[in-house]
């Protein structure tokens, strides 16, 4: 996904700058299935996640993709590390 967005880079920054990103919103919400979701808990586990990755998305895009999907991930990986070395001390 990022590959896509990244690679349609001018596309995605017009619409973020116009005030679109909910479209983008809504297309991570279908990707996570929601409205399939067959109970509160599952319903909300996957809005959660959709919302998490929207979140990065949404920054990525503020701050211009200036990074490439690659160095996204790893900048991602490494919070998820320090988040768990933080909860192991």
């Amino acid at each position: 996904m990022l590959r896509h967005y990244y690679k349609h880079k001018q596309f995605y920054l017009l619409l973020y700058r116009q005030g679109l990103s909910n479209l983008i919103y809504e297309n991570l919400r279908s990707a996570c299935k929601l409205d399939e979701a067959n109970n509160p808990i599952e319903r909300y586990v996957k809005a959660m996640l959709a919302g998490s990755i929207f979140g990065w998305i949404d920054e990525w895009f503020r701050l211009g993709m200036q990074e490439t999907p690659d160095e996204f991930m790893a900048l991602t990986a490494l919070l998820q590390q320090q988040e768990k070395n933080a909860q192991n001390t």
